[in-house]
């Protein structure tokens, strides 16, 4: 980004990139592939690099004390924007530290870099997070520990283990026993028995999961096990698979009505179009439709146009 010219002139990269408003001051704004909205950045004028993330859901008190006791990235700061959406500033573990994924610990080191997991989440499951007003303690739970996606691993002579390790992505965390699980659960994920959306927070989901998905790992052979069941293609570039063909209208397909509505699209506003029938289930309308991406969080649909990136209460690009 560019400094010291007029407003228009240094926003406009920004806008360019379709970045959240809160990042168009920021230097070096490049988007990770670690899911959604998770940006690294340099701070001005501090000159450090961190990672920012935006995200309608996150616990900023189990992150900040995982974090106190050194075993999550250091909480800068914790937002809460307009219209719901929260923004994380953190400590960026770089690949050029020695920061990697499971998938990236050679073979023969993998059963101790998943021996130092475990431990880790022993000890942080054991550390109390304040709740409400009260400041009641209870114990936190991460609700995602995944040991291929959300757990980060570096070399250390002077750990026990030999590895240093580091949980990340906070997005279903909570104290246990009071937070929830949140809606639209991925159903590619093998989740523990009894996680489900709206279920108490459990530590033993985080243990049965961290477990099952280390035994992927050590189970895997000639690119199978831990990247196979869909673990940590959150932190790696994946190539997408190529869109399915359109689908041809039907020939006695009937014309909309005048008002145009045909049914909903996937992101629950009217689709258009002709040779529709306005009696199509959801899950039609999204076949009948395939030039309409599925709408995220964010997102706002216009016709068959390209998708426009609408965080925090405005439209970005």
């Amino acid at each position: 980004l560019k400094y010291g010219a007029t407003d228009a002139g240094w926003r406009l990269p920004a806008l360019q990139q379709a970045l959240p408003y809160p990042l168009h001051s920021w230097a070096q704004v490049t988007p990770l592939p670690h899911g959604k909205h998770v940006y690294r950045a340099t701070e001005i004028p501090e000159g450090r690099p961190v990672v920012v993330k935006f995200t309608q859901r996150y616990s900023g008190e189990v992150h900040r004390v995982w974090a106190e006791a050194g075993y999550a990235p250091e909480l800068l700061r914790h937002a809460l924007l307009p219209g719901g959406w929260h923004m994380l500033v953190m400590e960026s573990l770089e690949p050029g530290d020695g920061w990697c994924m499971l998938q990236e610990v050679p073979d023969d080191m993998k059963a101790a870099a998943g021996a130092a997991a475990t431990a880790a989440l022993q000890a942080v499951h054991l550390l109390p997070i304040a709740v409400g007003r009260s400041g009641k303690q209870v114990k936190g739970v991460h609700g995602d520990m995944r040991a291929g996606a959300n757990v980060l691993f570096r070399r250390a002579a002077n750990a026990a283990s030999g590895w240093e390790v580091q949980f990340i992505d906070f997005e279903n965390a909570g104290p246990e026993n009071k937070a929830v699980y949140p809606p639209f659960m991925s159903s590619s994920i093998q989740w523990p028995p009894g996680v489900r959306h709206g279920a108490k927070l459990q530590q033993e989901h985080d243990k049965q999961l961290l477990r099952s998905t280390l035994s992927l790992a050590d189970a895997s052979t000639g690119g199978t096990g831990v990247l196979a069941q869909g673990v940590g293609q959150r932190h790696r570039h994946v190539s997408a698979a190529p869109p399915p063909p359109s689908p041809s209208p039907a020939p006695n397909a009937r014309r909309g009505d005048e008002s145009g509505a045909v049914g909903r699209a996937p992101g629950g506003g009217a689709a258009r179009g002709r040779g529709r029938r306005r009696d199509l289930s959801r899950g039609q309308a999204t076949q009948a439709l395939p030039h309409l991406p599925a709408r995220p969080h964010g997102m706002r649909l216009s016709g068959a146009r390209a998708p426009q990136l609408c965080l925090f209460g405005g439209c970005l690009a």
